[in-house]
């Protein structure tokens, strides 16, 4: 049932993304995980990626857009960050 379920909503996920395509609409493929162990490398993402009907220009943009985030999550961590816009520089 589960296995039947998750198909379904794959094939409505890569119908958005053909007419996305088509209408020629930026997309962001988003992961939502729990805790940061759950995805490991880029080459995970990758191979999550390949589930869906992305062009390989969609697949490099997912990949960068996810770059930066990790970055900027990763200096908001860091002792420099204050808040928005607001930071220490060395």
């Amino acid at each position: 049932m589960k296995t039947k379920y998750m198909s379904k909503e794959i094939g409505r996920v890569n119908q958005n993304l053909i007419f996305a395509r088509k209408y020629k609409i930026p997309i962001i493929l988003n992961f939502i995980i729990k805790n940061e162990n759950q995805i490991k490398s880029k080459q995970e993402l990758i191979h999550i990626m390949s589930l869906f009907n992305l062009s390989t220009k969609q697949k490099i943009e997912s990949i960068n857009i996810i770059e930066q985030k990790i970055k900027q999550n990763n200096f908001k961590k860091s002792q420099k960050y204050i808040t928005e816009g607001l930071y220490i520089k060395e």
